[in-house]
């Protein structure tokens, strides 16, 4: 272990300057390896700074890989250090972006599928009241007042008719809306 410690002292780290001009040249993956052990924490951090864990894991691991793509880019006399975070800065842009058009994109479809919900539900609406308009009255009224809630003792009272007559009005109207409106409506 002491070894180790006065190794580091009489080898000095290699100026990431350096070590970068030598990626660009070769692209070598020792070289890559060098500047993310240099800058990688450093870029990783920032990238929390101004997002979650997540967002910064993946797209520190995306400016990574456009540094690869893009070594032919960089130009020496610019900082390394600054070239690196820009590329990062945009990276992080472009996913907030492309998570802001899913999002948007989204709730354009939740939209779109709600108002045909909506339509759909006022089209069932509007056949059904069709439908229940097209009863006589006396079955009608009998079929509202079942749908609210009142038993066929407090409809016969209501309508001062027999429980009986009130059995066969429901009975006549609901084949009749079963009819008006089809089989996948259950009454």
């Amino acid at each position: 272990m002491i070894l180790l410690n006065l190794k580091s002292w009489f080898i000095k780290p290699q100026d990431p300057d350096i070590i970068m001009t030598r990626f660009c040249q070769t692209g070598s993956q020792a070289e890559l390896g060098q500047l993310f052990n240099h800058f990688g924490n450093d870029i990783y951090h920032y990238l929390v700074s101004l997002s979650n864990t997540d967002t910064a894991n993946d797209v520190s691991q995306k400016t990574w890989l456009k540094v690869m793509e893009k070594r032919h880019l960089y130009r020496e006399q610019s900082s390394l250090k600054a070239w690196l975070f820009t590329i990062a800065t945009n990276t992080l842009r472009d996913e907030i972006k492309a998570a802001n058009k899913l999002i948007s994109l989204e709730y354009q479809q939740l939209e779109s599928l709600q108002t045909v919900e909506l339509e759909t539900e006022n089209n069932l609406l509007k056949s059904y009241n069709h439908a229940l308009l097209q009863l006589p009255f006396k079955q009608r009224e009998s079929f509202i007042l079942q749908q609210e809630g009142f038993s066929l003792a407090q409809i016969a009272s209501i309508t001062s008719e027999p429980q009986e007559t009130v059995k066969t009005r429901l009975r006549y109207a609901k084949q009749q809306l079963k009819i008006s409106l089809g089989v996948y409506n259950e009454i």
